[in-house]
């Protein structure tokens, strides 16, 4: 069984990549949910659908890819996770992150990770507008 997919960013980006990387790849062939984190809401809302998203019953073998290491989303998402090692936790969350692991969506979880990690580091560049 391929991994499911989690996306949590600070609101709208979750959804917005997702969005995004449908356009461009079609409908995902992961599982794949997305949660806009807003402070508004955080204690509830966001928070309850993120332990809801990772409860064990949910899915075994979760993704979860965040927006900014340490930031409210990306803690939330460590508190829900606990011990499980059935999860993997990418920080750095971007549309090149995201196309990866949907063109790699038969891989395991760990490879994802990686593979996630890595399109995240290579799609990040200074660039200098041609003279």
């Amino acid at each position: 069984m391929s991994p499911r997919l989690v996306l949590v960013a600070h609101a709208p980006l979750a959804s917005a990549l997702a969005t995004a990387a449908k356009t461009i790849l079609g409908p995902p062939m992961l599982s794949t949910v997305a949660i806009d984190f807003d402070h508004a809401r955080a204690e509830g809302g966001a928070a309850r659908e993120i332990v809801a998203a990772l409860a064990p019953s949910a899915h075994a073998n979760t993704l979860v890819l965040v927006d900014v290491a340490g930031a409210s989303p990306c803690n939330s998402v460590l508190r829900a996770a606990g011990d499980r090692r059935d999860i993997e936790i990418v920080a750095g969350l971007s549309l090149a992150m995201l196309l990866r692991v949907y063109n790699y969506h038969d891989s395991d979880l760990a490879t994802l990770a990686t593979l996630a990690a890595e399109a995240g580091s290579r799609s990040t560049a200074r660039l200098t507008p041609p003279a």
